[in-house]
């Protein structure tokens, strides 16, 4: 099998996977990250649909980067951030990956996910060092350097707090295990598929059903409006608007949350 990201053809394909109608980047300053980050989160979609009912988040990077280039699909923050930053290197870069804990809202008040919860990019070019995030389920991220402890907000509101130890990618293996198996992962509990278009979320989302084994129930917004959909819907939305062509999940694998 052809090793595509060592290939000559990685960029190219890549840039087109992302719609960059633009040509190749030859200089890669804050403003051009910023520009192909926004232009993978309107065409890479954060989407959890392999885990359900059985799938599990595989930290290959060959693996990781066939899903994206060859099969259409997305992925989350482990998948979409690693593969980002290899377009990033060949491109140029300096590229490191590092970890962050979530902060989950719950009532009014905020408590932590586990270690390692997130993964992140630190990229160094000839002019800058940045935080870059294509794989927060939401608006991308591209600022000056996270402080080791420094919480990261994005620009729906959401919040981690950055671990700044450069790590290879298999040191995030126990908390993608976590999001693999465990009803206390959210990635248990619901179904998404998302991008954001012009600064607009689209997304397409499935919840339990009203008993344990009953089909999901979905729904679909864009920009805050939300409503609910067939199943058959939810299909034809996940090709049209996300260009996958998975089959889609029958039903939730946790179908509630851990008290």
């Amino acid at each position: 099998m052809v090793d595509i990201v060592a290939s000559d053809e990685f960029v190219p394909r890549y840039l087109a996977r992302i719609g960059w109608d633009a040509p190749c980047p030859t200089v890669l300053d804050r403003e051009t990250i910023a520009a192909l980050a926004e232009a993978h989160v309107a065409r890479v979609p954060f989407e959890n649909l392999r885990l359900h009912p059985t799938g599990a988040i595989l930290l290959d990077e060959a693996v990781i980067i066939r899903r994206i280039l060859d099969d259409g699909e997305g992925g989350l923050c482990y998948e979409l951030n690693t593969s980002f930053g290899r377009l990033l290197e060949h491109l140029g870069a300096r590229v490191e990956l590092v970890g962050a804990t979530v902060d989950i809202p719950r009532d009014d008040s905020s408590r932590r996910g586990i270690p390692l919860s997130h993964l992140a990019l630190r990229v160094t070019t000839s002019a800058d060092r940045l935080h870059v995030d294509v794989g927060f389920g939401g608006p991308h991220i591209v600022r000056a350097e996270a402080e080791h402890g420094e919480r990261v907000t994005s620009g729906d509101g959401r919040t981690y707090v950055v671990d700044a130890t450069a790590r290879p990618l298999v040191d995030f293996t126990g908390a993608a295990q976590w999001h693999s198996s465990s009803p206390d992962s959210r990635f248990q509990r619901s179904i998404v598929c998302s991008v954001v278009r012009g600064g607009t979320a689209v997304t397409l989302f499935g919840t339990p059903g009203e008993r344990p084994g009953a089909p999901a129930v979905w729904g679909f917004s864009e920009g805050g409006v939300r409503r609910e959909v067939s199943a058959d819907e939810a299909r034809a939305l996940l090709q049209s608007r996300f260009g996958m062509t998975r089959p889609l999940p029958t039903a939730v694998r946790a179908a509630s949350a851990a008290a």
